[in-house]
């Protein structure tokens, strides 16, 4: 993949350092009124907890390319090339839709009604989101979703236009990611259980 621009939404950002802070000062609590029996418990349901946040929140990502799109979900990777795009929908998502399956990524989820409430066909002008008819609020600037599909859109024209989009379908699952989701979640339900 050549020239690859990474679509990840600040929000995840934003939400991984605060739960890390917060997980980081219960290890910081303990260690400072010597609770030294409850810091090791303590110090591994952090790291499952923290690490069950990267993995839901962070590691989720949309890579532009020149060739195609990458969608990179907690435990699933899928590369879809430019020519086999029939339509980018926002609807839930941002997904791409092929001939034979749709494509949706955690990175850029639709939001709240109450983020894009006052969208007019004005505010799309210029996007490639045009003419889209009905008008979703998902398609919005001012969302992920909405941000995501502009950058779809003008992507793939571009690649149309130097003819440098595949035909190429990978889809992979990462089992290392799966594996310790797993086990991350069985140490923090052992946890709450006794």
């Amino acid at each position: 993949m050549t020239n690859i621009f990474i679509y990840r939404a600040r929000s995840s950002w934003v939400w991984c350092i605060v739960l890390w802070t917060l997980l980081a000062a219960v290890l910081v609590f303990e260690i400072v009124y010597h609770s030294y029996n409850l810091l090791a418990i303590s110090a591994l349901n952090a790291v499952a907890a923290g690490y069950l946040s990267y993995v839901l929140i962070l590691r989720a990502k949309i890579s532009f390319a020149d060739e195609g799109i990458e969608i990179e979900n907690p435990w699933v990777k899928v590369f879809v090339g430019y020519n086999l795009v029939t339509d980018v929908v926002t609807r839930y998502a941002f997904t791409l839709k092929t001939d034979t399956k749709d494509f949706s990524s955690w990175a850029a989820v639709a939001s709240s009604r109450g983020v894009a409430k006052q969208l007019r066909p004005t505010d799309l002008l210029g996007t490639g989101l045009n003419p889209r008819n009905p008008l979703a609020l998902s398609d919005s600037p001012r969302t992920d979703t909405g941000q995501a599909a502009i950058i779809a859109l003008r992507r793939i024209d571009a690649a149309r236009i130097a003819n440098t989009g595949t035909s190429e379908l990978k889809r992979s699952i990462c089992w290392l990611h799966v594996a310790l989701s797993v086990g991350s979640a069985a140490v923090l339900a052992y946890s709450l259980l006794h």
